[in-house]
């Protein structure tokens, strides 16, 4: 009966392995000694699992550590709550010595709102840390002196390419509303991310105001009808990173502005929205995705990786040359730039995937 067992388990494998089935990778050997370099990749609350450009990020560090396993070891952190990654952060930063030391170790902070949580964070003397999305200024005050960098995305072309579509698209919409008329042009625009209180390094607030110098930027319930609002998911005090969803939902609701409502007082408004949401903009999705009937159609940019390219949907897509920051970082741990903008997001209008 053994045998037969053996046998089938055989039969079985082979099938799997017929020429019909995916290529299966390798997995590299184990290195008999620790790797003398070591990546960590922290993310927020929730921010991976969906496809989202943060797992892109995660894919980069580990090709580069199954590409050199006796050179770079990997690991990352993502929790529940910025408590939790807190906790894992202070863990990770005392585990520099022992068994697995290692001559050089990097932290790469995926946000600049996780400086929050590097709070009691004791990095070693051999430690580096590169941070996303980061002014230079705000990752020395983070990480240790001489070893602090940043790696950012340009988001400014995409911007400027993202209004002048949306305008299009929407002038066109009402040409004939505006015909009736002799009406001005506004444009009331909104950001929506997960952090309000952060001042982001992607060039997008700079680029809108550089484009609308008459507007300025606050928070939503602080600003004029026609200037720039920013509000957040505020995921640093969720307890709960999944339960966000449900708010990104009704948002998507309530976010719909009628470019009509203003006319009667002389002008015409063109809704541009910036929904930064990471892997919460699956919910937006979503809401869309279910709403296809109605006659409120999408007036959002959506900054991140498109998932679905028969949602009627406009992206800016960010592309990070993280998988070349690291090799150079290894090959040169101690002699990288303090600051790099590692290329230009792309923008990617629904009507050029269809």
């Amino acid at each position: 009966m053994k045998h037969k067992v053996i046998l089938l388990a055989l039969v079985l494998l082979a099938a799997c392995n017929s020429d019909d089935s995916p290529e299966v990778m390798p997995v590299p050997e184990v290195p008999k000694e620790p790797a003398p370099l070591e990546v960590a990749i922290v993310f927020e609350p929730g921010q991976i699992g969906s496809m989202c450009t943060n797992d892109y990020l995660l894919k980069d560090v580990e090709d580069v550590a199954n590409a050199y396993p006796d050179s770079l070891a990997s690991t990352f952190l993502c929790r529940n709550n910025y408590t939790e990654t807190n906790q894992a952060l202070k863990l990770w930063a005392s585990q520099a010595y022992g068994a697995d030391k290692r001559r050089h170790r990097l932290l790469i902070l995926t946000s600049p709102s996780l400086a929050r949580a590097m709070e009691g964070v004791q990095l070693q003397s051999s430690d580096h840390l590169l941070m996303l999305r980061t002014y230079a200024d705000s990752a020395k005050q983070v990480g240790p002196a001489g070893r602090s960098y940043v790696l950012n995305v340009s988001y400014a072309d995409a911007v400027r390419q993202a209004v002048a579509y949306r305008s299009k698209q929407t002038l066109e919409e009402y040409a004939d509303t505006l015909a009736s008329g002799n009406y001005s042009i506004e444009h009331k625009i909104t950001i929506t991310n997960l952090d309000d209180r952060m001042c982001y390094a992607d060039s997008l607030v700079e680029t809108l105001l550089e484009m609308f110098p008459e507007k300025k930027v606050g928070k939503t319930l602080y600003v004029g009808p026609n200037d720039i609002s920013i509000s957040s998911m505020d995921l640093y005090n969720a307890t709960q990173a999944s339960y966000l969803g449900e708010i990104a939902y009704l948002m998507a609701y309530f976010m719909w502005e009628d470019p009509v409502s203003y006319m009667k007082q002389g002008f015409f408004r063109v809704p541009i929205q910036f929904v930064d949401w990471g892997t919460i903009n699956r919910l937006y999705e979503w809401y869309i995705m279910t709403h296809l009937n109605s006659p409120w159609k999408p007036q959002a940019v959506i900054i991140g990786e498109y998932d679905n390219n028969h949602l009627p949907l406009d992206y800016i897509v960010p592309k990070y040359e993280l998988k070349s920051w690291l090799l150079r970082w290894m090959a040169h741990p101690d002699d990288m730039p303090e600051e790099e903008w590692s290329g230009k997001a792309v923008f990617s209008p629904w009507q050029e995937r269809i």
